[in-house]
This record gives C-alpha cells, sequence and structure tokens, in this order.
C-alpha cells in the first residue's frame, strides 16, 4: 500500500521591501502627527509669549511708577522736615523779624493744612514764651485757634463766664473752647515752681511734670512722671467727659454732669468755673485769686485774644 506524501505547505516570503514597510508607515504617521501637532500648538505659544511679554512691560511700568511715587513721598517729607526745622529755629530765635516771618508762614502753612499736629505743643510754647516777639506771638494764638475759646459759654441752663471752665483741684486748669460742633481743650499744670501744658488743642505736650499720650480710642490720658501713676484722662469730640479720681464730669452742650448730678440754673462769673477735688468733693466757682500766678501769666502769654 502505497502511502501519498503529504504535499508541503506553501510558504510565502515576504520581500524586504514589503516586511520594511509598516515601519516607514509608522515612523511617517508619528512625523505627521507631531506636525501638526506643532502646527497647533505654535499659535499658543506665541500667544502666551505675547501675554509674558506684555506682563513683564506692566509689571516694569508699574515698579517704576510705584518706585516714582514713593521717592517722591519720600522727597515730601524730607521737605517738610526741613522746612520745619528751618521756620522752628526762626521761630526762637532772637531776632523779633525772623519770628515775625516764621509765626506769618506757620499761619499760611495752617491754613492749607501743610502743618502737622504734632507740632502744635511747639507752636504753643512759643507763643507763651516771653521772649517771643508780640506780633508774632499774637500771630501764633490766631493759629492756634484761641478765637476757639470764648469768654462765655453756655451749657444748658449753666452759663460759665471764667477764664477755665473747669479745674482739677486747683492744679490743673481746663480751658474749652468749641469749633464746628467740635470741642477743644487745653490745660496748664501747675505744681510748685513748675507750670507748663499738658495738653495744647487736644494734642500731648511734653513736660516735666506728667507723661501724656493718646490712646487709639482717642483718649488723653495723663499720668504721673514720676511714679506712673493715672492722674487723668479726657474723651474730647461732640462732648467732653473728664475721669479724675473715681469721679466722671460730662459735658455737652445741653447739661453739665459730675458724678451722676446733673447742673443747672449756674451762672458763674468768675476765675474757676467747676472744681473737681481730690478728696471726691465738688466746688463752683473760684475766684481768680486762687490763680497760681504763674499760670495767670502762661495763660495770658499764650491762650488769651489779647495781651
Amino acid at each position: 500500500m502505497r502511502l501519498k506524501s503529504k504535499g508541503k505547505a506553501k510558504v510565502t516570503k515576504k520581500t524586504e521591501c514589503e516586511q520594511s514597510k509598516p515601519i516607514e508607515l509608522t515612523k511617517v504617521s508619528i512625523e505627521n502627527i507631531n506636525k501638526n501637532f506643532m502646527e497647533r500648538l505654535t499659535p499658543w505659544l506665541h500667544l502666551l509669549i505675547s501675554i509674558v511679554a506684555v506682563s513683564v512691560s506692566v509689571y516694569s511700568v508699574y515698579f517704576s511708577v510705584t518706585k516714582t511715587s514713593e521717592i517722591s513721598q519720600q522727597n515730601i517729607a524730607q521737605q517738610k522736615i526741613s522746612w520745619t526745622l528751618t521756620l522752628l529755629a526762626q521761630l526762637t530765635s532772637n531776632n523779633p523779624d525772623l519770628q515775625k516771618f516764621a509765626a506769618t508762614t506757620f499761619a499760611a502753612l495752617y491754613d492749607k493744612g501743610a502743618v502737622p499736629n504734632e507740632l502744635l505743643p511747639a507752636l504753643q510754647e512759643a507763643a507763651g514764651n516771653p521772649k517771643t516777639n508780640p506780633d508774632a506771638a499774637m500771630i501764633l494764638r490766631n493759629l492756634l485757634g484761641s478765637n476757639r475759646y470764648p469768654s462765655t459759654m453756655q451749657l444748658g441752663t449753666n452759663i460759665l463766664n471764667c477764664l477755665f471752665p473747669v479745674s482739677l483741684d486747683n492744679s490743673r486748669f481746663i480751658r474749652i473752647g468749641e469749633e464746628n460742633g467740635r470741642y477743644f481743650i487745653s490745660v496748664i499744670v501747675s505744681y510748685d515752681d513748675t507750670v507748663d501744658f499738658e495738653i495744647v488743642n487736644n494734642v500731648p505736650h511734653s513736660n516735666a511734670l506728667s507723661n501724656v499720650f493718646t490712646t487709639h480710642s482717642g483718649t488723653l490720658v495723663v499720668n504721673s512722671l514720676k511714679t506712673g501713676d493715672l492722674i487723668y484722662k479726657v474723651d474730647v469730640g461732640s462732648e467732653i467727659i473728664v475721669s479724675y479720681n473715681n469721679k466722671v464730669m460730662k459735658i455737652t452742650k445741653d447739661k453739665i454732669i459730675v458724678g451722676g448730678i446733673t447742673l443747672g440754673g449756674n451762672s458763674i462769673n468768675t476765675g474757676v468755673g467747676i472744681i473737681l477735688h481730690k478728696n471726691g468733693s465738688t466746688g463752683i466757682g473760684g475766684s481768680v485769686g486762687n490763680i497760681p500766678k504763674r499760670v495767670m501769666e502762661l495763660y495770658k502769654r499764650a491762650l488769651a485774644k489779647n495781651r
């Protein structure tokens, strides 16, 4: 029995070209994809570069303007310090003409709002200095608002015609003024042979007897320079609230309240109006004779409308 031999399996051999062709097509596809991707990406890259360039330019301009503004503000501040020191030197010189020129210049600058409040105590001190030219002193007193302090004040049914409407134990004498619905106070302190201002137009004044400062809420606080103990504090605005020795006095346009008692129907025509004593009692009406001589001298030089 003869067996038929099985035919050999037909093997198709791919040519070299056929074997490499799929690889070549894959590379071309990738290259085309990359090319298309880059073509689509390029405009966005250009846009991004443009945005970055513009941002850098804007920041450069902003930085330049800000820096210029800061330099300008610094120059203005330096100029203010410069002219302030110059004018103060002239005001405290021994030349009456220079004193008057400095006082006149300060008055003009003050009208323009260019004089800082921190400078007011120095001007008040110059106004009260006997060596200051009388004309210059008068200009300074007007600048500091001597017209704010009327000789007569009507508070509700109370009429106070006195130099100092309030005194604290006859050692501190308070002038009260008003302008545009806002109160102002100036305080003269007297102890032994020392007489000085503690507060000038609601601004603390450096002195040898007390440490005066303003809190963040605007309260004027006066502490003993020797012990650091609180002496009194004052809130000044549309009303005045004085806290002294555990007693509170409140002054408004309609009334005066001392220790919870409303004062009314008082006509006070003396040197001092209401006196808060250290022992807690309250007095009404103190003669001019009870005011220390040096206090009167400082008052006439620095606060009185006329010499």
